[in-house]
Formats: C-alpha cells, sequence, structure tokens
C-alpha cells in the first residue's frame, strides 16, 4: 500500500468540491499549532459555476478553471489534491470486530489488529474511502475510552466504513490527471461539510449535518462524538427551482433568480398581496403574475419531500436522525428563507445555518455554507497530516490499482483511534 505522505509546516494541501452548480477549489498551507499537530491556513480559493445539464467535459473544465483561480490567489501551483465525494455516491456500513485478548491486556497490537481487520471490511468492486471508529467495547462494557492496558477477555472495535465504487475513483482520479492534479485522497462530502461547520460540543451531544446542495442533499450523523451514518440523496434545492419553472411557466434561469431573492418556504400575512412577474416561456413579452404566497405554496411541499427523503435515508444507514436534538444546515441551498424552521419542525430539533468557521486567513467569501465542504476538507487533511504513519494497520489493497492506491490511505484515517493513540503515546 502507499504509505502516506509525511507533512510539514508550510506544505500546500488542496481540496476539490464538484457540486450540482459550480465546481470549487481550496489551497491551505499547513500551519503547526501549540501541543503538535497542523492547522489549515486557507492561502487561495476558486470556484467556476457550472450550466444546467452541464457534461462531463463541461465539468472537468470548470474544474480546471477553478484550480487556476485557486492557484492565482495562492501564488503556487498544487500537485495534489482531495476529491470530495457526494454523499450519495457512498455506501456506509457499521462493523463490529471482535478480538480475544490471549494475554489478558489489551496492547497497541490488538488494536492494530482490528483497524487492520476493518480495512478488509469493504465489498469486492469498492474502494475504502474511510474508516471511522465509534467506540470500543471491553467484554461488553461499551464507551472504553482508552482500550490499551486494559484487562479484560474480549475487545470490540465498532466503526462506519465508507466506500466508493472502483469504477467511480478511477474516474475522479483520470479527471484530476487531465488537470495536471494528482488525486491525494477521497473524502465524503458530509464528512468535509461536518468538518466545517461543527464544534466539538455538537458532536459529543449528537447532531445531525444536511447538506443542501442543488443536484443532492447530504447527511452525516454524530452520536458521542462519533460519525455513525454518512449519506445523501439525489435531490437537492435545483429541484424547487425546476418545480417553479414547471408551475408558473417561467424559464429556469429566471426561476433561479426569483427563488433566490424572493423564495421563502412559508408565507406572512402580506404575502398574498405582494405579486412578482414571472416571464413565460416561449413569449418574452409576455408576463404572468403571482403572488409571493403561491411561490411558498410550490416551495414548502418540496423541501419538506426533500427533507423527508433524506431522513429516511439515514434511517437506511442505520442512524435515527429523529433522535438528535441539533441541526446544522449548511450548501448553498442553506439560505433560501424558512429553511432553518421548516427543517426544525421536521426533525423535531433545534437547527442552525452551519458556515465554515475556525479558518485561519479565509477570504469573507470563504465563509459562505456553499464552501463548507471544500474547507472542511482541508481541515480532515490537516489534522491526518499530523498522524504517525498508521498504515501497517490498513490491511491490504484489492484488487491492486494506483487509483486504489491513492485512496489507500484513508485506511490510516481512523479519526477516533488515530487520534487517541497520538494523544496517548
Amino acid at each position: 500500500m502507499k504509505r502516506g505522505k509525511t507533512r510539514k509546516h508550510g506544505d500546500l494541501v488542496a481540496s476539490i468540491d464538484i457540486g450540482g452548480s459550480k465546481v470549487a477549489c481550496a489551497i491551505a498551507s499547513l500551519v503547526e499549532v501549540a501541543g503538535g499537530g497542523f492547522e489549515p491556513d486557507i492561502v487561495g480559493i476558486g470556484q467556476q459555476g457550472l450550466a444546467r445539464g452541464a457534461s462531463a467535459n463541461d465539468s472537468e473544465e470548470a474544474m480546471r478553471s477553478a484550480i487556476h483561480a485557486a492557484e492565482r490567489m495562492a501564488g503556487e501551483a498544487i500537485s495534489s489534491a482531495a476529491m470530495i465525494a457526494p454523499g450519495r455516491s457512498i455506501a456506509s456500513k457499521r462493523v463490529a470486530i471482535d478480538l480475544p485478548i490471549a494475554g489478558g491486556l489489551v496492547t497497541l497490537e490488538d488494536v492494530a489488529e482490528c483497524l487492520d481487520a476493518v480495512g478488509l471490511m469493504v465489498d469486492r468492486g469498492r474502494a475504502l474511502v474511510a474508516a471511522d471508529v465509534v467506540r470500543f467495547r471491553m467484554d461488553g462494557e461499551t464507551d472504553i475510552a482508552e482500550p490499551i492496558g486494559r484487562a479484560g477477555d474480549l475487545l470490540t472495535l465498532e466503526a462506519l466504513v465508507l466506500s466508493a465504487r472502483d469504477t467511480s475513483v478511477v474516474n475522479m482520479e483520470a479527471a484530476l490527471l487531465r488537470a495536471g492534479v494528482k488525486l491525494d485522497s477521497i473524502i465524503p462530502r458530509p464528512k468535509a461539510a461536518s468538518a466545517a461547520v461543527l464544534v466539538e460540543d455538537e458532536m459529543d451531544l449528537g447532531a445531525l449535518v444536511l447538506d443542501l446542495g442543488a443536484k443532492s442533499t447530504d447527511f452525516a450523523v454524530f452520536e458521542s462524538g462519533a460519525l455513525v451514518a454518512c449519506g445523501g440523496v439525489a435531490v437537492g434545492a435545483d429541484n424547487i427551482t425546476r418545480d417553479i419553472a414547471q408551475i408558473f411557466g417561467a424559464p429556469l434561469t429566471e426561476c433561479e433568480r426569483i427563488k433566490t431573492l424572493q423564495g421563502c418556504a412559508f408565507s406572512g400575512p402580506e404575502d398574498a398581496n405582494r405579486l412578482i412577474d414571472f416571464t413565460q416561456l416561449g413569449a418574452p413579452g409576455e408576463v404572468a403574475r403571482h403572488s409571493r404566497a403561491e411561490l411558498a405554496g410550490v416551495i414548502a411541499p418540496r423541501l419538506e419531500e426533500i427533507l423527508e427523503l433524506t431522513l429516511n435515508a439515514a434511517a437506511r444507514a442505520g442512524a435515527n436522525a429523529r433522535d438528535v436534538r441539533r441541526v446544522i444546515v449548511t450548501g448553498g441551498g442553506a439560505l433560501l428563507l424558512g429553511v432553518i424552521g421548516t427543517v426544525e419542525r421536521i426533525v423535531g430539533a433545534r437547527a442552525r445555518l452551519g458556515r465554515p468557521a475556525d479558518f485561519v486567513a479565509a477570504p469573507e467569501a470563504a465563509a459562505a455554507p456553499q464552501f463548507a465542504a471544500a474547507l472542511g476538507a482541508l481541515k480532515l487533511v490537516a489534522r491526518s497530516a499530523a498522524r504517525p504513519d498508521t498504515s501497517s494497520f490498513a490491511g491490504r489493497d484489492h484488487p491492486p490499482s494506483d487509483a486504489r492506491r491513492a485512496v489507500g490511505g484513508a485506511r490510516s484515517l481512523m479519526s477516533g483511534v488515530g487520534s487517541w493513540l497520538r494523544e496517548n503515546f
């Protein structure tokens, strides 16, 4: 397996997020922090919009433009980047590894053996993208914070395994190579967005992160500080725009503008009297007037359906998202007026808008929710750079390929245990 890169202060790291309406690229310089480890110092941000119905070639051209824009801001070129994978392309599986403890005391080698086994829990034809430790158990006792050195007969590791199709990985790598950039790693978008917008207490107390994009809505569920479910559905804010266009007979571009400027998921007392002009399709000189209340009557049902589909997908992934007490909504679709209130009503929990936070030197524009995944991915890369090389924990590649080796580094990103081992040893 390809061993993880050794990072040092000043090294450049980059992430690329290909969304439904735009491509974003973020570049950061690694900065050492007190106590060891790195934080990303944002030095470059670039984005390029995607037209509706954009082809794969259009997406690649937009990616090159976003990379070049970020490089111009950074004043340096990148050689590799982390690619962000949409949640709908990620398969998540909760696994448990049981290991009899021969010597009576858990050793570092025992933990390594458990991690090694997790790296093999991927179906053939899929590539391991990430494996997050949920918890350790010793002889049935739950939530063992420090397994090494504990006495017992049976050590159990519960982990969340995230994988992508081999073909998807190959396609991502090929697209990057055509832009002159090597694939460094693949990071699930909901995990990346969570790293940008969540605070530690929210992860500990339990939270649901919703990334409402143009073409998809991603989710991540956290319990007791651990990621327990991750995925997405192929519906997003663009479906709302299409509903507006179909019902009011207006061009899609105009409906997107109206949704952004005047759209709302609820109507107020005066909205029935607030009229909006909709240019009619095929008749540029003809205008139809509809009230803002009518517009809200189109937006609200579709938004509710998107949320219900996402919650159902989370349930299929093994998490009851309705049990959480905190919801963080991010992504470009989160800026639609009324989204937060609708989320609170549907999920039954307090909700807030999630913006990227605690990023050194990030430009003001990068604080927008639509940059959460790109910046969060840099934070994850910086965290992994601070860990010792744990690739010996990671198992084997199957089948061998350059693309799989490129994402093979994910096997050393056992975030819970990696941090624990670094802090305690």
